[in-house]
């Protein structure tokens, strides 16, 4: 059984390919720079990656360069896309709507694009990638992934700011979690181990969680690289998702 397992972002698009049942990576790449005209495709295993200049308007464009490569070229590891059975999409903002993993529907899509407002740069270009997966290999199990499902157990006691309630009340202003897929899996292969850690997510977006207790997620404390202290200043308020 093959997984194909997306991440799209607001420039760029990176999957890998899983085989199930050996649990090996049998292919990975990036799509960079999406919607510009320097965009390129960096596609294959260590051994044999390559980066290929290539037009990608936009993520359906990337898609479809992305499902060209897994059954074209020498190191291809499919001979068709028809070996695919089924496609993750990471999402990052699931709202107050997602608390798990879910299988996609129209419904589902439609809240994706909802919560966009909460996540502009990055719940549109998934609804995309997720259309366009939808397309090239229709009848395929297509599922979201929500970085937010994490966190969907905090209390409110830790997700609310120190603002006016009524902004809560009207636009959702709360904190969500940011990076929950990787604090998962953190947090699984930890406590496996006995370990109960700080951690803190650190690439482009940093995501401290503090848990308090064997309840992770409803002990995890989120955070963002704009948020400061709960004073009289604004720093706890995000500039941008």
């Amino acid at each position: 059984m093959n997984i194909l397992v997306i991440n799209a972002g607001s420039s760029s698009l990176k999957y890998q390919l899983i085989n199930i049942e050996t649990e090996k990576v049998i292919a990975k790449g990036l799509c960079e720079r999406v919607g510009s005209p320097d965009s390129f495709h960096k596609h294959g295993l260590d051994e044999g990656e390559v980066v290929i200049s290539t037009p990608l308007p936009d993520h359906q464009a990337a898609i479809e360069v992305v499902l060209k490569s897994l059954v074209e070229g020498p190191h291809a590891p499919l001979e068709s896309i028809e070996e695919i059975d089924a496609v993750g999409h990471r999402i990052v903002q699931g709202g107050a709507y997602f608390d798990k993993s879910v299988l996609i529907d129209e419904d589902v899509k439609a809240k994706i694009l909802e919560l966009a407002e909460l996540a502009p740069l990055h719940n549109r270009a998934a609804v995309q990638g997720i259309e366009a997966c939808q397309a090239a290999i229709p009848g395929r199990m297509q599922v979201a992934v929500f970085d937010t499902s994490f966190f969907a157990t905090l209390p409110q006691k830790a997700y609310m700011y120190p603002l006016p309630y009524e902004l809560y009340e009207k636009y959702g202003v709360r904190k969500y979690g940011a990076h929950g897929t990787s604090h998962r899996y953190i947090a699984q292969r930890t406590a496996e181990r006995g370990i109960v850690l700080r951690r803190a997510r650190i690439a482009r977006g940093v995501a401290p969680v503090m848990p308090r207790d064997d309840r992770e997620q409803a002990g995890a404390i989120p955070h963002s690289a704009g948020q400061g202290a709960h004073l009289i200043q604004g720093g706890s308020v995000r500039q941008h998702a």
